[in-house]
């Protein structure tokens, strides 16, 4: 858990308190659950399977949008026929992803009640990856 901490810690000073409420506002449309709630579920993240599940979540809706805005920033200097072949290349990316991170989620926890958390973090990590790639170019 430490290791998710340092990670994500420099990730966070570059975030503003705005987006951190879009992150949140979102992840409440993603999950159903009112932000309110959120905001009390997050505050602890190890108290409950529940909560580890929705902070892993965070994480993860975090770097789609991370991935979201990058993506839109290059897509600004490109053509239209470029921008929709990248567009096309990144759905193909996350398509894969997707697969990749449900595979790993039931080989480590099927069924149980980590699934949703393995899975998260595992496109968590690759969302970052991927934004990465996208900012050197």
């Amino acid at each position: 858990m430490l290791k998710r901490y340092l990670f994500v810690l420099p990730m966070l000073l570059l975030i503003s308190p705005g987006q951190a409420d879009d992150v949140l506002d979102e992840l409440s449309a993603r999950s159903h659950v009112p932000v309110g709630e959120l905001e009390d579920i997050l505050a602890d993240c190890e108290t409950t399977q529940m909560a580890m599940n929705l902070c892993a979540f965070y994480d993860f809706v975090e770097a789609d949008m991370n991935l979201e805005k990058i993506v839109q920033d290059n897509a600004e200097g490109m053509s239209k026929t470029e921008t929709k072949a990248h567009l096309d290349e990144i759905a193909a990316w996350r398509s894969e992803a997707e697969g990749e991170c449900n595979a790993a989620a039931d080989e480590e926890a099927e069924g149980g009640s980590m699934r949703p958390m393995v899975y998260s973090y595992c496109m968590q990590e690759k969302l970052d990856q991927r934004a990465t790639e996208e900012v050197e170019g």
